[in-house]
Parts: structure tokens; sequence; C-alpha cells
């Protein structure tokens, strides 16, 4: 039983990698956003979807974060990924040693992420894209993320 575990957890690791779900955002994204939209994210690139050249999408800096600056710039849409959910509202504490904590919080790109999450602001959720492994816990924060697409609302 336990070659079997072993075959069966690397088998599901092989499908989870060729099916991530990066992968299929990037479809979604393909089929339903349109050439020309303007994107955000707020996370390093190997835990979201890859961008088409149509779309033009900015990685907004962490200070930027904000609920006045999401009104300002109104991308067409926002991608969040569940890898790395923390580094949305947070920057590494340059005084860890001190404080024994690596992160160190942003209170008002946290104030952003609940208000958008919330949907005050003006964005929906348009796909809510995620894998659930049956064999593996997944330990490895980059695979397998739970990928969310908000769009804004059109009046």
């Amino acid at each position: 039983t336990l070659i079997a575990l072993g075959l069966a957890r690397g088998v599901e690791l092989d499908g989870l990698l060729q099916t991530d779900s990066r992968y299929r955002a990037e479809a979604w994204m393909v089929a339903h956003l349109p050439a020309g939209a303007r994107g955000e994210v707020y996370q390093k690139p190997a835990y979201v979807p890859r961008f088409d050249r149509r779309w033009s999408v900015e990685r907004v800096p962490a200070r930027q974060r904000s609920i006045a600056g999401l009104r300002q710039r109104q991308p067409d849409f926002i991608v969040l990924s569940s890898a790395s959910r923390q580094s949305i509202a947070h920057v590494w504490n340059p005084d860890w040693r001190g404080t024994r904590q690596l992160l160190a919080p942003l209170p008002e790109a946290q104030r952003f992420l609940d208000a958008l999450q919330g949907g005050e602001l003006g964005y929906s959720v348009a796909a809510h894209i995620h894998q659930s492994p049956h064999v593996l816990r997944l330990r490895i924060t980059s695979l397998a993320p739970e990928i969310t697409i908000y769009v804004r609302d059109q009046h």
C-alpha cells in the first residue's frame, strides 16, 4: 500500500501541474476579456496566470494598494491568487529580528483587499478557478492556487 500511495501521489502531482488553475484562468481570460483591457495584480508572477499581450497588466507596488489608488487607476480587471495571499497586504519587515515578525502589515492595503473582496469597490468576481487534490495535501504554496478574477462592474 505504501508503494501504491506513493504512485498515486506522484500521478496526482503530475496531473495538478498539467492542469494548473493558472492555465485554466489564462483560457478564461482569453475567452472573456476584450483586447485592450487593463488589469492589475498584487503578487509575484509565479503566483498568477500569464497574461496575453492583448491586455496591459500592471503589478501595483505595495504602497499604492489602496482604495483611493484603485479608484484613481480604475483597471478593467484584477487577478488574485491564493498563493502568497499575505503578500497583497504585507511587506517584508526590515526589523524582523526585533519584532520577530517576518511580514509587516500595510493597513491601507488590508482595507483595500477587504473592500474588494466585500464587493464595495465596484468590482465583482467573474471567475473563481481552483483545483482540489484527492491524495495530496498541498504544502507548496505556488502549486494549484485558487485564482480569482474580478471585473469592473458596468454601470
